[in-house]
């Protein structure tokens, strides 16, 4: 594995990968890496022949800067699973060489930036829109692979990408879940043991109202989850929605194709846990 500290011997490489008609497969990340971040990668590397992935903890996506502190950072055993997964270019730069006084555009994000995680934290997927759009310029991959685990973040990136117009493909990989159910996270690591086994109970919640979807209305589902969430100890619900999946607007009743995703964050002894589940 190639690991690259600066973006222009990054640039450089991949452009002779690219002369040689080798497509590129990127996968951005803020390191602490687990299994859902290394499907990412096993997903790029079966879809184009060289997976990048980077590493940066970047500072502008976060409003609360005692987060940003907590975050955590484990670069020498990410390189360790990245090599063992098959990665073979590693972008770990520091934030001088990713805001090199070259920044894209700030992208127009209809709304999306204000709603559900935009609303808790202001700033945040202006901050993730921008340094997206720095690290595609960087890498200019043919594909670009997220998690489904940030749906309202893949949404901004689609809208992103549609008015950069580069042609770069963003593929949603599925929620990798530990074994109770809880979506991997970087974040899990900060919970007790038993904080960690009891947030299992948030995916059983939403397992739950998208079958009751067809049953009830949704605001009632809505509500009754959020009780149920609010009860258990230590758990503090943000929200619990069903909206349309590609808007995220709020829904009241199904959408004729039926087709909805039902998203929640919730505090698990304060950190905050993102989870989602699509209904159709």
């Amino acid at each position: 594995m190639r690991i690259f500290r600066f973006q222009t011997d990054l640039r450089a490489y991949l452009s002779d990968q690219r002369n040689q008609g080798l497509s590129i497969g990127f996968v951005p990340t803020m390191g602490a890496l687990h299994e859902g971040h290394l499907s990412l990668l096993k997903t790029a590397l079966t879809q184009t022949e060289i997976g990048v992935v980077s590493i940066f903890v970047n500072p502008t996506q976060f409003n609360d800067t005692a987060d940003l502190e907590k975050y955590p950072r484990t670069p020498g055993a990410d390189i360790g699973l990245l090599e063992a997964a098959g990665c073979q270019v590693l972008y770990l730069p520091d934030a001088t060489d990713v805001y090199d006084g070259r920044e894209t555009a700030t992208a127009d994000l209809g709304g999306l930036d204000a709603i559900l995680e935009g609303a808790s934290r202001p700033g945040h997927f202006a901050g993730v829109a921008q340094v997206v759009g720095i690290l595609l310029d960087i890498v200019q991959p043919d594909k670009l692979f997220m998690g489904q685990k940030d749906y309202q973040q893949i949404q901004v990136v689609n809208r992103m990408l549609a008015q950069r117009g580069d042609g770069v493909v963003l593929v949603m990989c599925p929620i990798v879940r530990e074994e109770n159910g809880l979506a991997m996270s970087s974040r899990n690591r900060r919970l007790s043991a038993e904080g960690r086994e009891r947030a299992g109970q948030i995916y059983r919640t939403l397992q739950k109202a998208a079958r009751e979807a067809v049953q009830k209305e949704l605001p009632v589902i809505e509500l009754e989850s959020r009780e149920h969430l609010d009860s258990q100890p230590d758990f503090t619900v943000d929200y619990f929605s069903f909206r349309h999946p590609q808007t995220l607007e709020p829904l009241r009743h199904p959408p004729a194709d039926g087709r909805m995703v039902l998203v929640t964050a919730v505090l698990v002894e304060g950190v905050r846990l993102l989870d989602n589940v699509l209904v159709v």
